[in-house]
């Protein structure tokens, strides 16, 4: 029990206990004096008898009163305690559910070339260490933009997890006087294991059109929106 709690429990407490003691004197008191005398049937006898019963009655309203004020108190104590337990107040654990997962940024340094066919080659800077839990899912957002040098290329640029990607996630065709394209991926990745996986971005150029290498220049594109970008949420 943190110490503010106890210091408004006792308090609480206090303050009824001499509530009620007040009250238990109020309703004991005569509203007349008395006959002290012996008792004979008089008028003074029965009214004593009367205050008796009367002080009575009143004292078990009071007992009832400091026991509903004693449920009051622990009640406030509880709601305090779980409070406190809630903001992690004196080492207390927390309850309550764990905060939404942040997404894991990685923007494209250096400039990358394509070396052949289905040759897949990682993008500087998108090598990414991700925190994956039970639900063993990761959204993977990319984006970016390639060019060729030489006649026509089609590049191609996926996402891997733990090195498997299997074929590409997105193509750019680049022919007929274009020589820049921009590109994008939006992945689901489930059945992952609970721990840290790796996801890292590639790009590699197909032989289905031409033979023109596949360039990601990164931070040296005179167009900043070449440089690729890789952000990745666990869920």
């Amino acid at each position: 029990m943190s110490k503010k709690v106890k210091i408004v429990g006792g308090s609480l407490i206090g303050a009824v206990c001499i509530h009620a003691a007040l009250a238990l004197i109020s309703s004991c008191r005569p509203s007349a004096p008395l006959d002290v005398g012996g008792r004979d049937g008089s008028v003074a006898d029965a009214a004593t008898d009367s205050s008796i019963t009367a002080g009575d009655s009143a004292l078990d309203a009071v007992i009832a009163m400091v026991k509903d004020a004693a449920q009051d108190v622990a009640s406030a104590i509880v709601d305090a305690e779980v409070r406190d337990a809630h903001a992690q107040d004196a080492g207390g654990s927390c309850a309550c559910p764990p905060p939404a997962p942040l997404p894991s940024y990685r923007e494209q340094t250096g400039g990358v070339t394509t070396a052949g066919d289905n040759n897949w080659v990682a993008v500087p800077n998108t090598t990414l260490p991700v925190t994956v839990g039970d639900s063993g899912i990761l959204d993977i957002q990319a984006t970016g933009g390639v060019r060729a040098v030489g006649t026509a290329a089609a590049c191609s640029v996926r996402v891997t997890v733990d090195g498997a990607g299997g074929g590409g996630d997105t193509v750019v065709i680049l022919a007929g006087g274009v020589f820049a394209g921009p590109w994008s991926v939006l992945r689901r990745v489930t059945g992952l294991s609970a721990g840290t996986h790796t996801v890292e971005l590639q790009i590699t150029r197909l032989p289905a059109l031409g033979t023109a290498n596949c360039i990601m220049e990164g931070a040296a594109a005179s167009d900043p929106w070449r440089m690729a970008r890789l952000m990745v949420t666990p869920r």
